[in-house]
């Protein structure tokens, strides 16, 4: 994986198969708004691990996704399996 502005890039054999497009906002908040994998690479949790690696880059306290991005929300949920994505798309941590 290779971060890019604005982007992590998945790719296997040189071959780019996933990303995940984000903006930063302030106070260690990022706007996860685009999140792709190619489907011959799907099921494989590629996804998860693209925003398991923006988070920890970027040493996220909040998160917010474009709620029309579904790939985002289930890699979200498996990525932090400790949190639940309220209905705004942030996501509140659970004991």
């Amino acid at each position: 994986m290779k971060f890019e502005e604005n982007r992590l890039v998945y790719e296997q054999d040189g071959v780019e198969i996933g990303e995940v497009e984000f903006k930063e906002l302030d106070n260690n908040q990022v706007d996860i708004y685009h999140t792709y994998v190619d489907p011959d690479y799907q099921g494989q949790q590629i996804a998860s691990k693209m925003v398991e690696t923006v988070i920890q880059k970027f040493h996220i306290i909040f998160l917010s996704f474009d709620g029309n991005c579904s790939l985002a929300s289930i890699a979200l949920s498996i990525a932090l399996p400790n949190m639940v994505l309220m209905s705004n798309g942030s996501m509140k941590s659970i004991p």
